[in-house]
């Protein structure tokens, strides 16, 4: 909201609606701010509590424990991880699920239980799922096929050799090897014949026709040798072989190395899954009586050429009435029949796989973990490809398991997708997938980077609140090291993530980072996503979202959500004509895939009977069906239901037709259609280039409205926001400092209301609008010397603020000096004038700075002026981590305290964190710029004192370190540098400590009565 700008006149209104700090019994919002202010558990954030290489100190655990509760953490998920280890420093720890590690587990369940924390489990040392119990007969699989061409007529006659197993796979970011449990003889231990083709081919090498092909398992004799009669022609013969893959857990602790499970195996789920339950109950009991809430599956990160599962091809006959065995050729590149028939059986194979992968591993999974009152966490949602082959659908697979977790990185927005897009930006999909399956919890990896140890509260803030505006409803911090005794500061840690941990050197000044993230994922759980759109996402898989993204036809102001088929089979229409889903989400539109002419003929019907009962439908009409069973019969009646609902004119692309109750379109922008319907923008600004500069979302519930608004750039913002809410007065809710103020400068549009604001840099708030009306005053429009500032002010919108204060009176504050008028909504006008603050006073030194002990730091040192702790002429404080006092006794004449206006300190720069006190007053925290306290009632006539705690990064000490003889460091990691290869001696160091300019602002108050209005 309006920073304090130095300039405001307090109205005072008898009768006036009082602030919400002490709400009436009626207040419609009173479990909302109550949820606010005092978030709950389930909205706190949580971390990955990493146990290098399976290393676990007890009483490290119990004061971590109670240090995560103090800050206003939720719990944390142990994560046995093996960690980079350059200089082979870490010792092995236990195994995972040993008895010793188990142990260990135990302790911390029983004090997380004592603090009322809730953990998890990560279900292997590192992911993918798997661990050194995972038999070669449950671990990852792969087809493999050994093949040759021969000419016919011929007797044929060999011993077919066991197809070539990979030694490797490759992603993105390197190669692999594969480590295949072999017999004695060189083969798999664990293998299954699949299917020895005969299988005609034409000149090009293409199967003509599949029924010709011969499947000639009752020819192959023992040992593997083939005997048959093959007739003139060319002939491709092929033998198809299920083999483990050889993947192992990628990051293991010590001890914990193992197998990839078979993440589509039933089979193999239940024996993974059970043994990981079943120790940990042989020694702490019943789950469900613990402090163990649920165990994570991280996202899939395996690589099987050709996947495959033992019961596959009765799974795929079951599935799709036909036989896999005549089509396999196709999985290794040989074209069946034309290219059509081929892409339709391969659709059906990775349908299979998909729905395999989603029922055998999360579904069984999370009904596993239920029976033993626990529930199931994972990445099911990706990140897909490029990055990771993951073979489903993210909305079905994320739709299978208890709670979603996507992820966010920092530093990683120029690692796009080829269609441009962030590919570790993996928000929207989940919150999508949250909303249509009827989940409150959107839970994220948070803030992941490779930065290490360089990061403070402000680089995280602009990244939740994007995260937030895609759907995010709680964070997970990506890491929270377990930090060992034996490991020094910062510590050992995982290479990856940002190490919010006890280490920190602002960890004890990191609960307004933690209270913030509360305060927002409480409120933005609550009741329901709004959303004009649903984008069907069609049947193709794999098939994964993109992040939240301004879509060509709908543009700003109108949000949405990504639709399954799965979810839209399930849909109905209610009597507005809005699309229902059973999670209670509803769309006035529905958009079909604009590059895709394909549909399930199941799919057409239900969106046929969806346009008659009253739907609105948009989209090309659909030509084809996916899948190759009884394709030519589907179509046929395919094409009868897009005559039906889109005319008899296939080859017109722009269509317009009522059908039913209901409406179908082609060739039109969403935007006209929803303009259509009435339904203007959810939010519009003005003027409109604000678009650029903000971002937004909005929840719904049976109490009020609540948007989420949020400055995406650095610099100041001042607006008019358009709401889609209407009948109630807005309330302007600061989940950085808790305060909520209802607004007194609003007027009614035609589809809600409109709402003056002003954003500071990466800015943020709540708008709220309760349900029903609200009397007391309210200001309808604002004037500067005649010059209209609101509604739609002729200068351009300036800024100002008008809230209603604690004692019923109005506080409005301008950017500018002058003569206002303001008009009230009972038609009665009063003249203020606003006159300029008092000049501030800047607190200049010298200052009295406190260093800690023990760093070669001089622990008493006086600054002339405020600088940062790298322009020290000391050595060692230039390369200060930690936190430093800065203590200034100044005289405050007593005329400058006059009047009831308000006295502000504004700290100017920090860097990173600061905490205020001021004449033994504790003042809090100030993690977010602009850094400016309340000190009115704090401070006072005469000699005052102030106490300025600041904390750092570790960055400037590890600079220094990084030169210095391992005996000499007062910091020890594993980590050498932190991204793209430097070492920590490369990178410049980073400004510390209170920079200030630190000022007193005087803020001159003025108040005028007038009769109490109606809100209008």
């Amino acid at each position: 909201m309006l920073p304090l700008l130095g300039l405001f006149v307090i109205v005072g209104l008898p009768g006036a609606v009082a602030a919400s700090d002490a709400p009436p019994t009626d207040d419609p919002l009173a479990t909302l701010r109550e949820v606010f202010l005092h978030p709950p558990e389930e909205a706190k954030p949580r971390g990955y509590w990493v146990w290098p290489h399976g290393n676990f100190d007890y009483a490290t655990l119990r004061t971590e424990l109670e240090e995560f509760k103090a800050k206003g953490l939720g719990g944390v998920d142990i994560f046995d991880l093996g960690i980079r280890d350059r200089d082979h420093v870490i010792p092995p720890g236990p195994g995972f699920l040993s008895v010793e590690q188990v142990d260990g587990i135990a302790y911390a369940l029983e004090q997380a239980k004592r603090l009322g924390l809730k953990l998890g489990l990560i279900v292997s040392s590192s992911w993918n799922a798997g661990g050194t119990w995972t038999p070669p007969e449950f671990a990852s699989m792969n087809l493999v096929a050994w093949r040759e061409e021969v000419t016919g007529p011929q007797h044929y006659d060999r011993v077919l050799p066991f197809p070539e197993l990979p030694d490797s796979f490759k992603k993105p970011y390197g190669t692999y090897p594969l480590q295949v449990p072999r017999d004695d003889s060189g083969e798999p231990r664990f293998h299954r014949e699949v299917a020895v083709l005969a299988c005609p081919l034409d000149a090009t090498g293409r199967i003509v026709d599949p029924r010709q092909v011969r499947v000639l398992g009752d020819q192959v004799e023992a040992g593997g040798r083939l005997v048959c009669d093959l007739p003139e022609g060319r002939w491709l013969i092929l033998r198809t072989v299920l083999a483990n893959f050889g993947q192992q857990l990628w990051l293991p602790s010590d001890g914990s190395q193992g197998l990839t499970m078979d993440h589509f195996s039933k089979a193999a789920t239940r024996h993974h899954f059970a043994t990981v339950m079943n120790r940990l109950e042989a020694r702490v009991g019943p789950l469900r009586d613990t402090a163990l809430e649920r165990l994570y599956l991280a996202s899939y990160e395996a690589n099987a050429d050709v996947i495959w599962t033992p019961g596959f091809q009765e799974a795929f006959a079951k599935q799709h009435g036909y036989r896999i065995e005549p089509f396999l050729p196709a999985l290794f590149g040989v074209e069946v029949e034309n290219a059509d028939v081929t892409g339709r059986f391969l659709h059906d194979y990775r349908r299979t796989v998909s729905d395999l992968f989603v029922n055998h591993l999360y579904r069984e999974a999370s009904r596993l973990c239920r029976e033993r009152g626990l529930v199931l966490c994972s990445e099911s949602g990706g990140p897909g490809a490029p990055l990771h082959d993951v073979p489903t659908e993210d909305l079905q697979a994320l739709g299978a398991v208890d709670v979603m977790r996507g992820e966010f990185w920092n530093g990683r927005t120029n690692q796009l997708t080829p269609e441009g897009f962030e590919e570790l930006q993996v928000v929207k999909p989940i919150a999508s997938a949250a909303h249509i399956y009827g989940h409150r919890i959107v839970e994220m990896e948070a803030f992941t980077s490779t930065i290490h140890w360089s990061e403070g509260p402000a680089d995280f803030k602009p990244l939740a609140d994007r995260a937030f505006c895609e759907g995010m409803t709680r964070v997970v911090y990506h890491t929270m090291t377990h930090n060992l005794p034996e490991a020094g500061v910062p510590g050992w840690t995982y290479q990856a993530g940002t190490h919010m941990n006890t280490n920190l050197p602002w960890w004890n000044l990191s609960q307004q980072l933690h209270a913030y993230l509360a305060r927002c994922s409480a409120l933005l759980m609550q009741g329901w996503f709004v959303a004009d759109v649903a984008y069907y996402r069609g049947s193709e898989v794999p098939n994964f979202g993109k992040p939240k993204h301004r879509r060509p036809g709908l543009g700003f102001g109108h949000d949405y959500d990504d639709l399954n088929t799965e979810v839209l089979l399930t849909a109905r229409v209610d009597e507005s004509g809005r699309i229902v889903l059973p999670s209670g989400m509803s769309y006035a539109l529905l958009v079909l895939p604009p590059d895709d002419d394909r549909m399930e003929l199941p799919v057409a019907r239900h969106v046929e009977t969806l346009v008659h009962a009253g739907a609105t439908i948009l989209g090309p009409r659909p030509k084809r069906t996916y899948g190759l069973a009884d394709y030519r019969q589907q179509e046929a009646e395919l094409g009868e239901i897009a005559v039906r609902l889109w005319g008899k004119e296939p080859g017109n692309r722009s269509v317009d037709r009522v059908v039913g109750q209901g409406r179908v379109v082609a060739g039109h922008p969403e935007l006209e259609l929803l303009v259509a319907m009435g339904l203007g923008p959810d939010l519009a600004v003005w003027p409109e280039a604000a678009e650029n500069q903000l971002d937004f979302i909005h929840r719904r519930t049976d109490r009020g409205e609540i948007y989420f608004l949020r400055n995406i750039g650095t610099n100041a913002l001042s607006f008019e926001a358009d709401f889609r809410a209407r009948g109630a007065r807005p309330e302007a809710w600061d989940p950085v400092d808790g305060t909520m103020k209802p607004l007194a400068a609003f007027v009614g549009t035609e589809q809600g209301t409109r709402v003056p604001l002003h954003f500071e840099g990466h800015g943020s708030i709540f708008v709220v609008f309760p349900r029903g009306p609200e009397t007391g005053p309210q200001i309808t429009r604002v004037s500067r010397q005649g010059q209209r500032w609101f509604p739609r002010g002729t200068a351009g919108c300036a800024g100002f603020d008008a809230t209603i204060e604690p004692d019923g009176s109005v506080r409005f504050r301008a950017a500018q000096p002058g003569e206002y008028t303001l008009a009230f909504a009972d038609g009665t006008e009063r003249r203020v004038r606003v006159r300029p603050d008092p000049e501030p006073i800047e607190i200049t030194g010298p200052w009295e700075v406190r260093f800690p002990w023990g760093w070669d730091v001089p622990v008493h040192q006086e600054f002339a002026t405020l600088q940062s702790w790298t322009e020290s002429t000391n050595a060692a404080t230039r390369a200060f981590s930690g936190s430093a006092r800065y203590a200034r006794q100044f005289d405050l004449p007593a005329e400058r305290l006059r009047g009831e206006g308000r006295v502000m300190l504004d700290l100017g720069e920090v860097r990173e964190v600061a905490r205020v006190h001021l004449n033994g007053r504790d003042l809090g925290l100030s993690s977010f710029a602009p850094h400016v306290l309340d000190v009115t009632e704090s401070i006072r006539a005469g000699e005052n004192s102030l106490v300025i705690e600041v904390a750092n990064t570790w960055l400037n000490r590890l600079r220094l370190d990084d030169t210095l003889p391992e005996a000499q460091r007062k910091t020890h990691t594993n980590i050498g540098g932190p991204v793209g290869g430097k070492r920590w001696r490369d990178v410049s160091p980073s400004p510390s400590g209170l920079l200030g300019p630190l000022r007193l602002r005087f803020e001159d108050d003025a108040r005028i009565h007038v009769a109490p209005t109606q809100a209008g």
